[in-house]
């Protein structure tokens, strides 16, 4: 729905890889980080970059999205520290989550390891 809301679609590039597509993960979870890249993505000159993947049912997640100052927050949300919570009881120590929040951009990348899990 996001490609119909923007200027210039062709900036939003998806990726997905889903070899496994009954793999169970938390409902909601990426929710969040999809959420604030369109709240806070600059779709005029830059865009979106989403891949997410379950190579040997690991999930592995990545999401970049360039920053648009114009639609910057006074006070920070919670979803992100929401998300480490959920991602620290749902899936301890089969989780990494490497954030890199910089001036211009904002890169996601979660690897949850789903292998013990029914399918």
């Amino acid at each position: 729905m996001e490609k119909l809301r923007i200027k210039n679609p062709e900036l939003l590039v998806v990726e997905k890889n889903i070899c496994y597509p009954y793999l169970d993960i938390s409902p909601m979870l990426l929710v969040p980080f999809v959420e604030n890249a369109f709240k806070h993505g600059d779709f005029r000159n830059k865009g979106l970059e989403m891949r997410i993947s379950d190579e040997d049912k690991v999930l592995h997640f990545y999401l970049l999205n360039f920053k648009d100052y114009r639609n910057k927050d006074e006070v920070s949300g919670i979803g992100i520290d929401n998300v480490r919570k959920r991602l620290e009881i749902l899936y301890p120590k089969k989780y990494t989550l490497n954030i890199k929040d910089s001036e211009k951009e904002f890169i996601v990348d979660l690897t949850i390891d789903l292998r013990d899990g029914k399918n």
